[in-house]
């Protein structure tokens, strides 16, 4: 079980640590210029901090930009940023993050943006990428965010809870910060509870990304080592492949866990621990609000954090795989039958 971890883990709700939103004032709400900055365009968890902020009654004019998931065209971003100077910037990811704030150890005001609020979401590991100086607060004056992310430790009791675990492995993006900091995180925390890793780091292309063409090939290498589960790592290019990834990965028997809600909608993965995107998106939109409404300092805002995530099983690949539940998760598991 992973009652030794501080995560309560059941079929329900997320619950949101929010605390009392303020009401709207009365009258027209003051005009507002929010810079959305994505990695690959406005998806879910961007269309949803947009409409956290409008459901608030704030009359936001949204400027949405997109790197097109190539980081060459980031540095034009912050530049135009700079030049409009929006009331706040709301940054998704790791990559897009670390373009327009930096790390915190490394601040160059003629590179980054230091004197427009910005609000980070979706990033997987804050603290690890030197975005903020703690998971309490950011310490950087014109930064705030959210805390989303599931610690590896949990996420390795989790698989342990399905089935015995001996060796993980991980395929992950080497171009890509947080598919980095998240593999590391993950071998860390499987020294610690006695676990072996596997990594296989995808090769990058004469244009510097990955190749969907490569995936056979990182399967059988990683399936040569006989792992007991992938742990699907943090990477947009994984994320965009997860339905022929993870159809790869159960062709050769090895199951697949994941740690994102669109990931068990999308994929053919056999197990997750998840919280909804929508509250990913709530609880960094909700530091943007105060911070829009009230006039609050970004690095003053305490950092919000999820605290409850729902076990996920995807059925059909448990049943393809001869890897059915024990009878302790099925008392509180969400069974996909799709």
């Amino acid at each position: 079980m992973i009652a030794q971890t501080s995560l309560l883990i059941r079929a329900a709700a997320v619950c949101l640590l929010l605390g009392t939103v303020p009401a709207a004032a009365d009258g027209p709400a003051p005009s507002v210029r929010v810079l959305m900055a994505t990695w690959r365009g406005c998806e879910e968890v961007c269309t949803a901090f947009k409409q956290y902020l409008t459901g608030r009654g704030l009359n936001v004019s949204f400027i949405d930009r997109s790197a097109d998931s190539r980081a060459e065209n980031l540095p034009a971003m912050v530049a135009e940023a700079k030049d409009l100077k929006p009331d706040l910037i709301a940054t998704w990811g790791t990559s897009v993050t670390l373009a327009f704030v930096g790390p915190y150890d490394a601040v160059d005001q003629s590179k980054f943006v230091t004197d427009i609020p910005v609000v980070y979401y979706y990033v997987t590991d804050p603290l690890g990428a030197k975005i903020t100086r703690s998971n309490d607060t950011s310490g950087r004056p014109n930064v705030a965010g959210g805390l989303y992310a599931i610690s590896s430790e949990a996420l390795l009791r989790a698989m342990q809870s399905y089935r015995p675990v001996k060796t993980i492995a991980m395929v992950y993006g080497p171009d890509e910060a947080n598919s980095v900091a998240a593999k590391d995180d993950m071998v860390q925390a499987a020294k610690r509870l006695g676990v072996a890793t596997i990594e296989y780091a995808l090769p990058l292309g004469a244009n510097g990304r990955p190749d969907p063409a490569d995936l056979p090939q990182a399967i059988a290498k990683v399936a040569a080592g006989k792992p007991d589960f992938i742990s699907f790592g943090s990477s947009s290019f994984l994320r965009s492949n997860i339905k022929t990834f993870t159809q790869l990965a159960n062709a050769a028997h090895i199951p697949v866990f994941c740690s994102g809600e669109s990931l068990m909608a999308e994929g053919d993965c056999l197990l997750g621990l998840t919280g909804t995107l929508r509250s990913i998106a709530q609880i960094s939109a909700h530091q943007a609000y105060r911070i829009l409404s009230e006039k609050a300092v970004p690095g003053d805002l305490p950092t919000l954090k999820l605290s409850r995530f729902v076990m996920s099983v995807k059925m059909p690949v448990a049943l393809q795989l001869g890897a059915y539940p024990p009878m302790t998760i099925l008392r509180y598991a969400d069974l996909m039958a799709r």
